[in-house]
Parts: structure tokens; C-alpha cells; sequence
């Protein structure tokens, strides 16, 4: 339906726009570079992405613009019905951010030359025409804000008897995308047959594939640019078809060349006395973990924020504060998303090279905007930029399990908790880690090592209701999330895990009686939908389960991300509707 449709517009107006101008580019010139990335190896077998660009490009050319919402592209693009419901599916959405890493993959490479640069802004579906030339003019005219960037040079690979050269060229190419948006370096390259004398780089990544008993692998090894000396090497399996373990190696690549900036210890401090003291009380009330610990550091930020509006540390830490807010404690959910993203955005343009402000950063578009690939690279830079941080672990490892990369996240976790080893939230992330593993023993031994720490952490007890729970103790599991609401102050806020509990001990009256309760409390105050979701999991009724999914994704509750991974919701995932819930959210299974 699409492309005829693309194509009858076209057809129409083909004489007229080819002596046209769009924002001062020749209409003839836009439709050839869009001919050429659709016939490029990065779009070409992305049928559903070319439809979606050629789609948005042709409707622009023709003055239809202001046409390009949601709506209208679910139903040409996609083959939605006219019931499509953009706020309940995401489809769009997720396409969109699968088409600007496209574009950003193919201009990285196969388009690095090319004159006419085609983008999609971020909160737009209308396509942006930019030649090469007011590109380099926009940048000479910006202000050099990261002199810090370190330059790494990823070199051509050499192929070995038996290995692929078009697997070799794949996985630099690939290299090179996912390096290139790391704000903290500046990446160049070589094709292969360009020479690499003389090549001016702080660091080269150089690689070789082999194809030893018909199993692809590659080496790679990081040298220091000036003396060659080696930094790391690298062996890897290339699995048939699948790239993924690239950003793991990108990881370690970051982590080895990316020391803290020059200046980021400096802007952790104001001038202002008073300012410097609410932040360290409010880093004080985060680090102690009491009840109502990330309400508490939020007034605290807010208050060194108003007395210095140019303290970039304590913009970051309000942003994480807040983040931490909307995931574990109620309130306002809407009015604190949106200052926690004001906050964030604040940060970085004060002190981009400080590691927090991409920890905020990270987290904001991880949790708050679903937007999983950016957050990812955001909390990477902020890792890379200090080693040390135990919280830059937690929150990626966080944001790792909430995207099914398990194993991962518990790496991360261990590294938080060897860094910080008083650290109650490192502690409870890896009792977590053992939880989701089904490792229920184990999780239990590291709640209760917290609990001795502090009795007051309420998220011990969390932790021990989610392991007990999935061990089917349930009796024990209902004390323990019975703890979390007492000190937490909040009947509501992970109710559904304990009428999940109710329902599954036998106790259905109980947790029938929940459930009005929370239908009572809504008049009122926030009652996330997941709530009712895990106690109908508990029931057996598994339409109204995802009837309530379903509106806690439409609803972008960011809590829902981490309270999926709850055992109250094994019995679902087995479910086609659980797998397109993930889709919605924009972490569905590669």
C-alpha cells in the first residue's frame, strides 16, 4: 500500500520536482542520495526501515510535510488498521530509532563521503537535508567543548585463509558505528588498501579475522598512538549472523583509553558554601539509604541548585535523585519525569565531561524515555570517564538486566560492589542478580548481610520478598513486602507483588480486597498499573494481567521495565503478547 502509494506520488510530480529546491538542496539531488542509501549493504536488506525513509523522505519532497504524525505513518508504513492507537503501540516509535542508527551507520561508513547527509532529528519524523559543506561550516563555527575527546584510528583488518573478507570489512564498519556517538572520542578510520603511515591518533585499534576449525574469530589489539606500546588484546568468537558481541568489545575499548577528564574533579564543587553543603548532605542521604532516602537527596539538590543554577554536580546528582524517585517511591510520576529530564539535560550542558552528569543522562533516557541503545552509550561514557564510580556500574548493570542482558548486568554489579563494598545498593543489586538467575539461596544470604548492615533498607526486604517469592515461600515472602510498604511509607507503591503472594498461598480473599483497595486509591494518588497486572498473574486470569500491562506500557511507567523481571510474571512469559509488551517498550529480543 506504501510504496504504490509513494510511488503515484512521485510519478506526479517527477518533472517538477526534479528542477525544484528543498531548504536551499536540489530536489534531484535528495532523491539520488535516498536512491543511494537504499541500495547500500546497511538498508538494503531492512525492508521495513527503507519503506519507513523512503516514506518519510517522498511526503516531504511533495509539501506533505505537516502530514508526517504517528498515526499516519503506523497506517501507510506499517498496515495498521484506522484502530491504530499510537499510545498503545509503539511501533513507530521503535522504528524510528531503529532508522536513525541506521542513518548513522551508513553515514559512518559507506556515506562518510558523501556530500548530501540525510538525518531524522529525535522527537520529529520529518527528514532533515544537509549537504557535507554547512555541516563543517556549522561545526568550525561551534564552540570547542570537548578538546578532551580522546582520537582513536580503527585500522583495516587483515583476513586469514579460510575467513571472510566481507565479514572482516562487516565488523569494522560495525566497529566504527558503534564508536562514533561516544561523546568522549573522536574516531577515524581506514579503508581497506588506504595506507596507515602516518596515521595521527591517539590510540589504534587494529584486527585480524581467522577461520581456524570453520569457527570465525577475531583478535584485536589497542596500542597507544605515540610509542605502539599495547594496551589490551582482545579474542572473540564471531557468531553466524550476529554482531552483538561488539558492544562488549566497544566496552572494553572504552574503558581502557578513556581516563577522567581534565576539570572533572574541579566542577563537583561550588563556590557558593552554602550550595557546597546541601549537595553533600544530599549525597549523604543517598549514600545512607534511609526510608524515603531519594526524596530526601532531591530537596537537597534542589536547594544547592537554587542557591548555584551553575553547579553541574548538583544538577546530576538531582536528575539521578529523581530518576530514583520515579522508579521506588510514589509521588507526582509525570511532574518528576519531567524535571528529572530538565535536570539531566542541565548537567551535561554545564559539565559534559563529568562522569554524573552521563550517569543522569543515561539514566533518563534508559528508564524515563525507553530510548535503551543512547542510554546504554551514556552510561558507558560515564563508566569510561571514571572508572571508580560503583554508581555508574549499578545503573548500567541496572539497565542491562532490564533489557535481558543478565549475565552482563551481574558483572557490572560485582564491579560496583569490589569498587564500593560498603555499598547497600551494590550490595542489594547483587542479591538481585542471584534473584533473576533463579539463584533464590544465594540472594537470600546477600539480603540478609544487608539487613545486619542496616535494618532500615527497605530494598533488603524487597529483595528478600522477590526471592522468596520465587522460591514459593509465600507466607515468607508476604512479611517481607509487608516491611517494604511499612517503611517505605507507602501501601501502594509494590502491592502487587504481595497480592501476587496472597493469590499464590491460597489467600484469593486477600488479594481480591487488594484490589479494590488500589481501585480506591487511584481517585487519589499514582497506583502504577503493574500493580494490578502481578496480582491477576497470582489469580490465574491472565487477560486482565495483560489487559493491565498493556496500559502501564501505554502509560510509560518507568518503574515497569524492572518489575517485569518479578517472578510474578514467570508464568508469562512463555505468552507471544509478553514478547510484544518488550517490543512496545523498545527492548525486545534481538
Amino acid at each position: 500500500m506504501m510504496e504504490s502509494a509513494v510511488q503515484t506520488a512521485a510519478s506526479q510530480s517527477e518533472s517538477a520536482a526534479t528542477a525544484a529546491v528543498l531548504n536551499g538542496v536540489p530536489v534531484a539531488q535528495i532523491r539520488a542520495e535516498l536512491d543511494r542509501i537504499l541500495r547500500s549493504r546497511v538498508f538494503i536488506h531492512s525492508h521495513r526501515i527503507r519503506r519507513f525513509l523512503q516514506f518519510v523522505v517522498e511526503e516531504c519532497l511533495n509539501g506533505r510535510h505537516h502530514r508526517l504524525k504517528e498515526y499516519l505513518i503506523g497506517m501507510e508504513v506499517f498496515n495498521r488498521e484506522e484502530s491504530f492507537d499510537p499510545r498503545v503501540d509503539s511501533i513507530v516509535r521503535v522504528e524510528a530509532r531503529r532508522l536513525r542508527a541506521k542513518l548513522e551507520e551508513y553515514y559512518a561508513a559507506e556515506g562518510a563521503a558523501n556530500e548530501l547527509r540525510v538525518h531524522l532529528r529525535k522527537g520529529s519524523y520529518v527528514p532533515v537535508f544537509e549537504t557535507a559543506a554547512r555541516a563543517r561550516m556549522a561545526a568550525a563555527g561551534a564552540p570547542a567543548t570537548r578538546a578532551w575527546r580522546r582520537s582513536i584510528a580503527v585500522l583495516p583488518f587483515s583476513v586469514g585463509d579460510g575467513a571472510s573478507p566481507a565479514l572482516a570489512e562487516d565488523i569494522h564498519r560495525h566497529l566504527i558505528h558503534h564508536l562514533t556517538p561516544d561523546d568522549a572520542l573522536q574516531v577515524m578510520s581506514r579503508r581497506p588498501g588506504e595506507p596507515v603511515d602516518g596515521v595521527r591518533a591517539d590510540y589504534l585499534l587494529s584486527g585480524s579475522i581467522s577461520a581456524d576449525g570453520g569457527v570465525p574469530r577475531l583478535l584485536l589489539q589497542l596500542l597507544e598512538g605515540a610509542e605502539h606500546s599495547y594496551l589490551f588484546s582482545q579474542e572473540v568468537e564471531c557468531p553466524a549472523g550476529d554482531l552483538s558481541f561488539l558492544d562488549d568489545v566497544c566496552s572494553n575499548v572504552r574503558r581502557a583509553i578513556i581516563n577522567p577528564a581534565p576539570g572533572g574533579e574541579a566542577v563537583r564543587q561550588s563556590d557558593n558554601k552554602e550550595s557546597f553543603a546541601s549537595y553533600l548532605q544530599g549525597m549523604y542521604a543517598l549514600k545512607a539509604s534511609k526510608p524515603g532516602a531519594f526524596s530526601t537527596s532531591r530537596n537537597y539538590f534542589s536547594r544547592a541548585v537554587e542557591m548555584d543554577p551553575e553547579y553541574g554536580a548538583a544538577w546530576a546528582s538531582l536528575a539521578q535523585s529523581l530518576v530514583l524517585v520515579c522508579l521506588l517511591e510514589s509521588g507526582d510520576h509525570d511532574q518528576f519525569c519531567a524535571q528529572a529530564r530538565d535536570a539531566a539535560a542541565k548537567a551535561v550542558s554545564l559539565t559534559e565531561a563529568l562522569p554524573e552528569a552521563h550517569t543522569a543522562h543515561g539514566l533518563v533516557l534508559s528508564f524515563l524515555d525507553w530510548q535503551w541503545n543512547e542510554g546504554a552509550r551514556e552510561l558507558q561514557n560515564a563508566i569510561c570517564l571514571d572508572k571508580s564510580s560503583a554508581l555508574a556500574h549499578v545503573a548500567f548493570g541496572v539497565q542491562l538486566a532490564a533489557r535481558g542482558r543478565l549475565s552482563d548486568a551481574r558483572a557490572e554489579f560485582g564491579e560496583a560492589e569490589r569498587l564500593d563494598p560498603v555499598s547497600l545498593l551494590a550490595h542489594f543489586c547483587v542479591g538481585w542478580g542471584h534473584t533473576l538467575e533463579s539463584e533464590y539461596d544465594e540472594a537470600m544470604s546477600r539480603f540478609r548481610l544487608i539487613a545486619l548492615l542496616e535494618p532500615d533498607f527497605a530494598w533488603s526486604y524487597l529483595g528478600m520478598g522477590w526471592a522468596c517469592a520465587g522460591k514459593g515461600q509465600y507466607a515468607e515472602a508476604i512479611a517481607h513486602f509487608t516491611n517494604v510498604s511499612h517503611l517505605l511509607q507507602s501501601r501502594f507503591l509494590f502491592s502487587g507483588p504481595l497480592g501476587y503472594c496472597y493469590a499464590m498461598s491460597g489467600r484469593r480473599d486477600e488479594a481480591l480486597r487488594l484490589l479494590s483497595k488500589l481501585a480506591e486509591s487511584a481517585r487519589t494518588q499514582h497506583v502504577p498499573a503493574v500493580n494490578y497486572a502481578s496480582i491477576y498473574a497470582g489469580l490465574g486470569d491472565r487477560e486482565r494481567a495483560f489487559e493491565y500491562l498493556d496500559q502501564s506500557a501505554a502509560a510509560h511507567e518507568s518503574a515497569l521495565p524492572i518489575l517485569l523481571l518479578g517472578p510474578e510474571f514467570n508464568s508469562l512469559r512463555s505468552d507471544e503478547r509478553f514478547a510484544r509488551l518488550r517490543e512496545k517498550m523498545g527492548i525486545a529480543e534481538a
